[in-house]
Formats: C-alpha cells, sequence, structure tokens
C-alpha cells in the first residue's frame, strides 16, 4: 500500500518547531529517513543510533549522512563530529550563513566545501512542498564524476533533498519514508491521491467531490473488476452514511492498466443520501483507487462542512 502525502501535518509540525539548529536534522535514537532517485530507484538510508556520553558531551551515532559513520552532535553553527584521534570536535555540516562563505564539508566522496543559501528556497517533493526549506550548495576540487552538488533542509523534518553528480549527470535523491520520533512518513514518488470538496451547486446536491491521481512512475495494476474509485461519506463519529459504490453493478473485466501523469474523477454527493437529508455539521469525505481483490492502492481523505 502507498501512502498519501502527509503535507498538512508536515507543515503544521514546522510550525512548531523552533530555531534551534539541531531541527535540520533532527538527532534522536530511531529516526531514519530514505531517499530514492526516481530514475534508477537507487535509495540510501541516514540512521540515528544509540547515543553515547563522550567527554561530557552527548553524541549520536549517525550513519548514511557521509561515507563514514561518526559519532555527532549539534553546537554552535551547525553539526559537529567527534574527531576521535585528534579528540576534539570538528565541523561537519553549517546550517547558518557566514556571509557567503565556503565551509570544509568532510567525509564526502571528494574534497567539498558547502555554502548555506542566503535566503529561504522553495522545495515541491514527494514529502510535500516547503517555501521556506534551507538550501546548502556544495563545490568540489578533485572530482568532476562524483560528490554532493546540493542538500535541501527543514526544520523538524530534516534532509529533503540531495543532489549528487555522477559520471551520467546529476543524480536526485528525494525523501520517500522517514522516522522521526513519533511522526511515520511515507511519501513515496509512485503517485499520491487527493480529494478535494467543494459545495453542491443544486438542492439535490450537499458536495461535489474532485478525486485525482497523480503518479510520478508508471504502475501496473491487474483489476478483476470495471471500477475504478470508490468513496465514502462519513459524519463526525466515522460511520459510513453514504458510499458511492453502494447499488451499482460493476461487471467482470480482467483489465491490466498502466498509469501514469493525471488521472481525475468527479462525484456528487446526494444531500439526502439513502433517503435521508444530511445535517448540518461536519462530514469526513474517504476515497481511494480500486485495484481489486479489495486491496487499496491509493487513498486519501478530506473534510467538508454543511451548513
Amino acid at each position: 500500500m502507498i501512502k498519501t502525502k502527509l503535507t498538512c501535518f508536515l507543515l503544521t509540525t514546522t510550525l512548531l518547531a523552533a530555531a534551534d539548529l539541531g531541527h535540520y536534522l533532527p538527532l534522536e535514537p530511531g529516526n531514519q529517513w530514505t531517499y530514492r532517485e526516481a530514475k534508477t530507484g537507487a535509495e540510501f538510508t541516514i540512521r540515528v543510533a544509540t547515543p553515547a556520553l563522550i567527554a561530557d558531551n552527548v553524541y549520536h551515532r549517525l550513519t548514511g549522512y557521509t561515507t563514514h559513520p561518526l559519532w555527532v552532535r549539534f553546537t554552535g553553527d551547525g553539526l559537529v563530529y567527534r574527531n576521535e584521534e585528534k579528540d576534539m570536535d570538528a565541523p561537519l555540516t553549517l546550517f547558518t550563513q557566514t556571509g557567503g562563505g565556503w565551509f570544509q564539508t568532510p567525509f564526502r566522496e571528494c574534497d567539498q566545501e558547502g555554502q548555506v543559501s542566503e535566503r529561504p528556497v522553495g522545495y515541491t517533493g514527494p514529502a510535500g512542498a516547503f517555501a521556506a526549506a534551507l538550501q546548502i550548495r556544495y563545490r568540489s576540487f578533485n572530482c568532476a564524476d562524483a560528490g554532493t552538488e546540493e542538500e535541501i533542509y527543514q526544520p523538524a523534518i530534516g534532509m529533503l533533498r540531495r543532489v549528487t553528480n555522477s559520471i551520467a549527470g546529476p543524480r536526485q535523491y528525494d525523501l520517500i519514508s522517514a522516522r522521526i520520533g513519533k511522526l511515520r512518513l511515507d511519501a513515496d514518488p509512485g503517485g499520491s491521491y487527493r480529494v478535494s470538496v467543494r459545495p453542491g451547486v443544486t438542492p439535490e446536491v450537499a458536495f461535489i467531490a474532485t478525486l485525482r491521481l497523480s503518479v510520478d512512475q508508471t504502475i501496473r495494476l491487474r483489476k478483476p473488476v470495471a471500477q475504478h474509485f470508490d468513496l465514502a461519506l462519513k459524519n463526525e463519529a466515522g460511520r459510513t452514511i453514504w458510499r458511492w459504490s453502494e447499488g451499482k453493478v460493476f461487471p467482470p473485466a480482467i483489465e491490466e492498466r498502466e498509469l501514469f501523469g493525471d488521472v481525475t474523477h468527479r462525484v456528487e454527493i446526494p444531500a439526502a443520501p439513502n433517503g435521508e437529508p444530511l445535517d448540518a455539521g461536519k462530514y469526513v469525505i474517504e476515497a481511494w483507487y480500486t485495484s481489486g481483490d479489495d486491496r487499496i492502492q491509493f487513498s486519501a481523505a478530506t473534510t467538508a462542512e454543511r451548513r
């Protein structure tokens, strides 16, 4: 099952985030972030392991972020790592603007420097849309087909994107899943499903729902019936009071479909479903794309109010 984006929840979390630099890569045991390159399907994962007390400071074991596992913590302008040979801290990644200056970025694929953007940048990807993300640009000195070109971070979430260089050109890795404290994110770039609602335009129609399936990569589905979607109207208590497919007959039709791009359906929700007029109040509208055998492939939900 591919879950829909948690954009609204992420944006709410972001608004609650403090200015603490640690929010750019939350260091909590068990946190992890997985990234995927859409063209090749290549993935990598960053993980935060059990902390340790070193020289009276708490460090977290960080793997997958650089070429080597490191003991790290936030201090000053950004993330530092423990240089165990010299028994001292050293900068790993800065998250504050240094007047346009560049900083050393150790443990990358080659010798590189980073530079923090002077102003926030916009980001749109599998994890959602963010208007105030932080960008770090990188430059290399001794490698033409390797190294990092760009990273984008969002407070309270972590790194959203990393662009690396390769012999075949830039590779863009976007965040597709994460575990950040109690937050669970599953934003697979294979596709997303959205449901939007507006009031009906006639007395017989309470709401008009628009269902939109957006697929970024070709997905093949085998369907045993000629039904492409379903929708349920629920009251505030969570009880289903109307279902779009109820009473409809869908003939058997073994169908193999290749989905790509946008697929849109429009559903009119009656003002008196099953003969009972809708009371004033709030309702939940759930919709999903059907792929047969009662398996939900894509789903989404929203709220609507009847006045």
